[in-house]
């Protein structure tokens, strides 16, 4: 599994949480290749998105990298899901996984 290149530097800072290893044994793909954040409604065409909770909503949602670190709620179990995308395409969960 190879990932694209960061083209942020946002996404350089997420790159340091992946867990190759983790993601690697898991094997957890997103269902679709075409990702829109659910803030800013541009598609997510870097390296990474994430699946997680706002700050003050109940709901998990779909967040590019900026929209992530401005509104975000950190990630982690409960907090959130990191994805990076592969150059076939395809999102891979690399941070965050359940316990």
């Amino acid at each position: 599994m190879e990932a694209i290149k960061p083209t942020s530097k946002i996404e350089f800072k997420l790159m340091l949480k992946e867990d190759w290893h983790k993601a690697k044994q898991e094997l957890l793909f997103w269902k679709e290749n075409f990702v829109v954040c659910e803030i800013c409604d541009k598609r997510i065409r870097g390296r990474h998105f994430i699946h997680g909770f706002l700050e003050k909503n109940v709901e998990f949602i779909i967040m590019c990298p900026k929209c992530h670190n401005d509104y975000g709620n950190g990630l982690g179990e409960g907090k959130g899901s990191l994805y990076t995308r592969l150059y076939t395409g395809k999102w891979v969960l690399s941070y965050g996984f359940k316990s």
